[in-house]
């Protein structure tokens, strides 16, 4: 008996799925960290957390002293300073769930 196993080409895969740099997946998952921040980022007005720019890979926070709060925030509760290792430390299995959610739908 002989079996013949034939695998999809792995390049054409993650192009199908948008898992490459720059994909659907890359600013999905952007939007999903941004998101799930927003109780971590320092709160006074609101405009810091509000005025988050989201590009695929890659979110911003856009306001000229986002820097120095994102450095140097002594912070309440949950929000404070580096604000985004301590979302992900606390939250990365929320937002491996949710991205495989979004890529089992077929993108």
């Amino acid at each position: 008996m002989k079996y013949k196993i034939q695998m999809n080409n792995p390049s054409k895969v993650i192009k199908r799925l948008q898992l490459d740099k720059g994909g659907l997946t890359d600013l999905k998952l952007a939007q999903i960290c941004a998101r799930r921040n927003d109780k971590y980022v320092p709160l006074r007005t609101g405009k810091l957390k509000n005025t988050v720019m989201v590009t695929p890979g890659k979110y911003t926070y856009i306001q000229k002293y986002a820097d120095r709060q994102y450095r140097t925030n002594k912070g309440k509760g949950l929000r404070g300073a580096y604000w985004d290792k301590r979302m992900v430390s606390a939250e990365i299995g929320v937002i491996t769930r949710e991205i495989q959610k979004f890529i089992k739908r077929g993108v």
